[in-house]
């Protein structure tokens, strides 16, 4: 069986030394140990605001939660994102909340009420997956019900709630910034490092499934 490690170092032959350097620049900073779920939250420019962050943020996924509104991708908000960061969707937040916790995933219900904790004191010893409900009316009673910890953004102004792509941005930046200088490990593993560096170079080399299928060909499958 050829793994993922081998056919991306079949592909590096056909990568600029640019692409080359960033994708190592950048596959050091991705990781699994935080990722965001939008509840149906209805304003595309939102939710491709807030993919934009997942990429610039380096976490690897976000999670879409389409009961009521379905995800629209819009390359002119998201500059790209889509290509780097992937976008998994769900149609029932059961069905979401059971796929994050079978993945060793903490739920983090993102909220104003009086029991949750301020963001600077969310334990970050596990993988996290933060819940940023629909604008207006927040996460749903399902997720707040289900959720391992309940946490808010502290603010010292009049009006209690941010836009929910700020929200996101700024829960990301505080966390990714916590996670990374921790003792816990929010590294990829060897398996995933060379899944992603593969996934890069397939969506960068032109007819790079040709390409793969060939390489599988001649050396085994």
């Amino acid at each position: 069986m050829i793994s993922s490690k081998e056919k991306y170092e079949y592909l590096r032959q056909f990568l600029t030394e640019e692409r080359l350097v960033l994708f190592n620049r950048l596959i050091q900073w991705r990781t699994r140990h935080l990722t965001v779920l939008l509840e149906d939250v209805y304003h595309p420019h939102n939710s491709n605001a807030v993919l934009r962050s997942c990429d610039c943020f380096g976490l690897c996924e976000m999670h879409v939660l389409e009961s009521k509104y379905n995800y629209e991708i819009s390359e002119r908000i998201s500059k790209g994102a889509t290509k780097w960061t992937d976008a998994i969707r769900h149609h029932d937040i059961e069905e979401g909340l059971n796929h994050l916790k079978n993945r060793g995933f903490k739920i983090v219900a993102t909220t104003p009420s009086t029991d949750a904790i301020a963001l600077q004191e969310l334990p970050i010893d596990q993988p996290l997956a933060l819940i940023f409900g629909a604008e207006k009316i927040g996460i749903s009673d399902f997720a707040a019900s289900n959720a391992d910890f309940k946490m808010y953004i502290p603010m010292q102004g009049f009006t209690e709630s941010l836009n929910v792509s700020v929200a996101a941005a700024l829960s990301m930046f505080e966390l990714t910034n916590r996670i990374r200088t921790s003792k816990y490990p929010w590294q990829l593993s060897p398996e995933q490092h060379f899944d992603l560096l593969l996934e890069w170079a397939m969506k960068s080399v032109r007819s790079s499934n040709d390409l793969i299928n060939a390489f599988i060909k001649q050396y085994g499958n």
